[in-house]
């Protein structure tokens, strides 16, 4: 169940099995976590919800995870985006944080790095 009070968490990846394992070791700590498959649907929790913090696959199909990145990062800057991409070469990790992403994750990642990452997150929330 939605806990109110919780941060919101958003976790936008076209491969069930990511988004899976990503709600499996974060609903641990948060309760408030929002799965979706495409950008379109990612982009619509963002102006929906008060999202915290977004884990998006940079290879996402139709608008593009990089695309999608500056739109959240537009619907609210505040908003911790982490990257995930399973190519190290696709956009380099220097240029996605240079533009405001909190993070940039190569897959497969360990339970280790998705928590770590989290908890960094979850202590930046006021």
């Amino acid at each position: 169940m939605k806990n109110s009070n919780d941060p919101m968490v958003l976790i936008a990846d076209d491969q069930e099995t990511v988004r899976f394992t990503l709600h499996e070791v974060f609903s641990e700590q948060v309760s408030n976590i929002y799965t979706v498959s495409t950008c379109e649907e990612a982009r619509d929790i963002c102006v929906q919800y008060s999202i915290n913090i977004a884990f998006i696959d940079l290879n996402m199909p139709q608008m593009g995870g990089l695309a999608l990145f500056r739109e959240i990062k537009s619907i609210d800057p505040k908003i911790m985006v982490n990257i995930l991409t399973g190519e190290e070469s696709s956009v380099g990790a220097d240029d996605l944080l240079s533009e405001g992403a909190f993070d940039f994750i190569l897959k497969p990642a360990t339970f280790d790095r998705l928590q770590v990452c989290l908890d960094r997150c979850l202590r930046r929330l006021p």
